[in-house]
């Protein structure tokens, strides 16, 4: 068989069979225009190339290629930028359909320009915090309450952004620092005052505008105006309407003046167990010192028991009319007509 060798540049218009192995120097080229077809496989140096995969000597299939896509060998690092890329293809394709500035849900979560997101909701595990570099744990979401960190501030920028479930707190931060050491009870002087469980605040004063003042230390109220009151209990008195009485069991009530007062009650205006007392001061005065079956100069004379009364001396404008006996001890100077006298003999008698 005869050979022919061509040097320089060789254009072949037909088929090229080549049955041995064809050498390209380092510095030639190996130029095909249309499409090449490797029945078989075919290394190149250090590079194992198959109709499936790519690969290398040592490990020919480092790529393996498909109608629509390319798999790279589980045991193989991908490096960008000499940089090995370690994420799962899982872990990738969150970053798919993932957009800047707004969650996407199941996504990667991507910032913006300008360090903002957008998103639904935020949660964290119970007891989580949210911060910032200084302050990491500014809050502490628990399961059922938020805690702001001490020493921290937490401020409502807007008057009424503060809502609870029943509506905005509309009052300020002046307002709600009034409730601040305050306690149930108890009056703090400049602090909002709570009453306690049964409806009683302790004070040391009281007063109004008008002119009512209570005073603790002196325990008298002293109202400049008139003062009106449905019912009142002081102590064990309770006053009523129109009746004052004692709320203790056979309690007395009793009125004393101090020093020269007096009780004063207008005339006809004393009623005892439904009748009025018509009796006037003095009148009732004459009763003062008077004694039953004796006679009390300047008072009334009160009969005993048994109908009688002792007197040192009885005078009579008028008849003496008695219905049973006269007893008198001593002489009896009658001036005037004796009428009769039974069992009296006349001869005793000195009718002066």
């Amino acid at each position: 068989m005869a050979y022919k060798f061509q040097f320089g540049q060789a254009i072949l218009s037909g088929a090229l069979d080549q049955e041995g192995d064809i050498d390209i120097l380092d510095s030639g080229e190996l130029k095909m225009a249309g499409t090449t077809t490797i029945a078989n496989n075919r290394n190149a140096t250090l590079a194992a190339v198959t109709a499936t995969t790519l690969g290398h000597t040592d490990d020919t299939d480092l790529i393996t290629l498909a109608d629509t896509s390319i798999t790279i060998a589980a045991d193989t690092a991908l490096t960008y930028k000499g940089t090995a890329i370690t994420s799962t293809g899982a872990e990738l394709n969150l970053v798919d359909g993932a957009g800047a500035g707004n969650v996407v849900n199941n996504k990667a979560v991507i910032y913006n320009a300008n360090g903002v997101v957008i998103g639904q909701s935020l949660a964290t595990a119970d007891d989580g915090n949210i911060g910032n570099v200084t302050n990491n744990d500014l809050l502490t979401l628990a399961a059922a309450e938020v805690t702001v960190k001490s020493n921290s501030d937490f401020t409502v920028a807007k008057a009424g952004g503060f809502k609870l479930s029943d509506g905005a707190v509309t009052s300020t931060a002046a307002e709600l620092n009034l409730l601040d050491t305050a306690a149930a009870g108890t009056v703090v002087n400049s602090k909002a005052v709570i009453y306690s469980g049964t409806g009683a605040v302790t004070a040391s004063n009281l007063s109004s505008s008008n002119g009512l003042s209570i005073s603790q230390g002196a325990a008298t109220i002293t109202k400049a105006g008139a003062a009106t009151f449905t019912a009142m209990d002081a102590d064990n008195i309770k006053i009523d309407g129109n009746v004052i009485s004692s709320t203790n069991s056979n309690g007395n009530i009793e009125l004393t003046p101090a020093g020269t007062g007096e009780v004063l009650i207008g005339a006809a205006n004393l009623n005892y167990a439904g009748d009025a007392v018509t009796s006037t001061g003095a009148e009732l005065n004459l009763l003062d010192g008077s004694g039953a079956g004796s006679i009390v100069n300047s008072k009334a004379v009160i009969y005993s028991a048994t109908g009688a009364v002792t007197a040192s001396a009885v005078s009579s404008s008028g008849d003496i009319v008695s219905n049973g006996e006269l007893v008198m001890q001593g002489n009896a100077t009658i001036r005037g007509q004796i009428v009769n006298l039974p069992g009296v003999a006349a001869a005793s008698l000195d009718t002066g």
